[in-house]
């Protein structure tokens, strides 16, 4: 038989579907801000290239919770995906606070849980989840598993360093961002190349919906009457 790359829930083939749905989730974000506010916007979660963390994280949550439910109907999958897209942008809002002091999205009327999940793209995300498990995945999974496998390899190897870098430097500069706002003074050389690499206006550039929140202590998180 011949040997087919990435197969099955393979690292490369999620590695691949977080980077199919990151680089359409920001193209998506580019194309509707564009269109509201009349001239170009780069709308990305990376300091280089157009991928949305947000996005291509939660194609891989979803594909690994439901990819064998291709058969089911559509209203389980609607109703499960919003249940989930809900938990995760509860969760993922909440780890962006504490991180990094600040939130990537803008703030809506359909906001509820302090602002972190929002109900119109809970409904949005669950019809997106049937229609990425029914008709989006089995494609991506097939055209992908139809590379070669030793480029295959290659070319992931080198992608997966290549994104694992971005992403270290989108969160060493996202973290400085913060200690700028509490203390804009530069006491080391690595201080210093991110405040150059990576001023506020750069940043702000790339991800037009970054806003400052009020970051609650961790122990507020839990549902627990502490002074009992």
């Amino acid at each position: 038989m011949e040997k087919k790359f990435a197969k099955d829930l393979h690292f490369f083939k999620i590695f691949w579907i977080f980077i199919c749905a990151a680089f359409l989730g920001s193209l998506t974000q580019i194309i509707l801000n564009s269109v509201m506010q009349r001239h170009f916007i780069v709308s990305s979660g990376v300091v280089y290239g157009w991928f949305s963390v947000f996005w291509g994280s939660c194609a891989v949550l979803v594909t690994l919770l439901f990819h064998k439910m291709k058969t089911s109907r559509d209203f389980i999958l609607i109703i499960l995906g919003m249940i989930v897209c809900g938990i995760y942008q509860y969760f993922f809002h909440m780890i962006q606070e504490h991180i990094f002091g600040m939130r990537f999205d803008a703030a809506s009327k359909f906001d509820v849980f302090n602002g972190r999940v929002n109900m119109l793209s809970c409904i949005i995300g669950g019809i997106l989840v049937m229609f990425w498990i029914k008709d989006i995945y089995p494609v991506i999974s097939n055209l992908i598993e139809r590379i070669p496998p030793v480029i295959g390899n290659i070319i992931s190897i080198i992608a997966v360093l290549a994104m694992a870098a971005n992403l270290l430097a989108t969160g060493a500069a996202m973290v400085r961002m913060k200690e700028r706002h509490i203390n804009p003074a530069q006491t080391t050389p690595m201080e210093i190349y991110l405040d150059l690499q990576y001023p506020d206006t750069f940043l702000i550039e790339r991800m037009p919906n970054l806003r400052m929140v009020e970051i609650p202590k961790w122990r507020d998180e839990i549902p627990i009457h502490w002074e009992e």
